[in-house]
């Protein structure tokens, strides 16, 4: 696979790591969801697991500076999960995930109506028979209530609530072949829903209408691949996740838009691994997030995958490459967000041999100077590659004079932080091959 480096001519942004938290206790703690508040902060929701392995669902609100404002753990004796979260019309949260029950293998879906400060004002379990219910992605808020999907033991439900947290509407959802659950559900530009969701012989999309009647499903008998994230596109879907075989490596499905397969790809980053989240950025950018085990100390290591409109790969973003930090970067990147000011923040642990894991999140601040789409090697910012950068290095070169920090970028050939004559030899070679 060919990786094309950062150079603005091609309108790919660069950016660089801004802040890094690790939250809650180090014993398997997670990340599952962050989402961008109304007035800039973040809010990340997972779960928060103690040193008797005791889970708990994991609350923080963390401005755009990095510093925590609100920090809440709470649940109940058993096993509890957050899984999706979004902020309500009046300021406050819902969150959805899961509650333990019983012991630590049962668990009933889990709703919960918090404040701004993420103090509980209402909550909502789903009481099955068999005890095994939860939420995964995908939340709404409607004119008249809250819209949510649940995975039961061998079904699936949509389920709307008023304001209050009743129970206005439950759409049982045709069986699909063997155990299944549904893995995210998404409101569509017509304004209806689409569910993804996996069953032993693949994965499907389901459409309803905004009564939960069912238009359509499709079926992808593709055993090898597990879905993990859904997104539509402007015909049609994506769907990410990943495929096993020999080993596994992060994957997607195109679709129309009547979920009809168009297309399969994936890669493999530097080993085995798996996409986790796919988000639409400025233009026809598509970011697609996961990450990777490595062999260096049994260890993961994300990453972020810059696509074009035709799923060529324009950039491969290293969140912890060539980073200098206190903690010890490693990890696992479940969910980001590309936020109002184009930077992208994210969610994930620190799952690895040298940590059971802790909650992580980072922000990946854009580069100021992306907003010129003047490319690497035209130092005089004329269109060309040509003999006048090559005096305009050399004289920068002679007086020393890089101290204009997006100049530097530009002039940095070789991508090597540094600039010397081994970047006038590296800008040679370009124009020559222009020429």
């Amino acid at each position: 696979i060919l990786l094309v480096g950062v150079g603005f001519g091609q309108d790919v942004p660069s950016y660089e790591m801004d802040w890094h938290l690790q939250l809650g206790d180090s014993s398997g703690s997670y990340g599952a969801k962050i989402i961008e508040c109304n007035n800039g902060d973040y809010v990340v929701v997972g779960r928060n697991q103690d040193e008797s392995h005791q889970t708990d669902i994991s609350f923080y609100r963390i401005d755009q500076n990095g510093n925590v404002l609100i920090s809440k753990i709470f649940g109940e004796e058993w096993n509890d999960n957050a899984y999706d979260i979004i902020e309500t019309s009046d300021n406050g949260f819902l969150l959805v995930g899961r509650m333990g029950i019983v012991d630590a293998l049962s668990h009933q879906a889990y709703i919960a109506k918090l404040d701004s400060q993420g103090e509980v004002v209402w909550d909502y379990k789903h009481v099955t028979v068999n005890n095994s219910s939860w939420v995964h992605r995908g939340v709404f808020e409607e004119e008249d209530g809250f819209v949510i999907s649940v995975r039961l033991f061998d079904q699936l439900q949509l389920i709307k609530f008023d304001f209050d947290g009743n129970v206005i509407q439950i759409q049982n959802i045709s069986t699909l072949s063997g155990s299944h659950a549904g893995r995210e559900l998404i409101k569509t530009s017509d304004g209806n829903y689409v569910l993804l969701a996996v069953y032993d012989g693949g994965s499907a999309l389901i459409k309803f209408d905004s009564s939960f009647n069912e238009l359509w499903r499709n079926l992808f008998s593709e055993p090898d691949f597990m879905a993990w994230a859904l997104i539509e596109l402007n015909q049609g879907f994506q769907i990410v996740g990943s495929t096993s075989g020999a080993s596994t490596i992060g994957s997607f499905i195109i679709t129309d838009s009547n979920g009809n397969f168009l297309s399969q790809g994936g890669i493999s980053v530097d080993g085995e691994g798996r996409y986790t989240d796919v988000e639409i950025g400025n233009g026809d950018l598509k970011y697609v997030s996961g990450y990777t085990f490595t062999n260096v100390g049994d260890n993961y290591l994300p990453w972020i995958l810059v696509h074009n409109s035709d799923d060529s790969i324009l950039d491969l973003i290293e969140p912890y490459e060539n980073v200098e930090s206190e903690y010890e970067l490693h990890g696992r990147l479940n969910s980001f967000i590309i936020d109002s000011n184009e930077n992208i923040v994210f969610t994930g642990d620190t799952f690895g041999n040298s940590f059971d894991g802790r909650t992580t999140v980072t922000m990946l601040k854009k580069h100021p100077c992306f907003d010129s789409n003047q490319a690497i090697g035209d130092l005089n910012n004329d269109g060309h590659l040509d003999i006048n950068d090559l005096k305009v290095f050399e004289i920068k070169l002679y007086d020393q004079n890089f101290e204009n920090e997006c100049f530097n970028l530009i002039a940095d050939i070789n991508q090597d932080s540094m600039i010397n004559i081994i970047d006038w030899i590296a800008l040679l070679n370009l124009i020559q091959e222009y020429e």
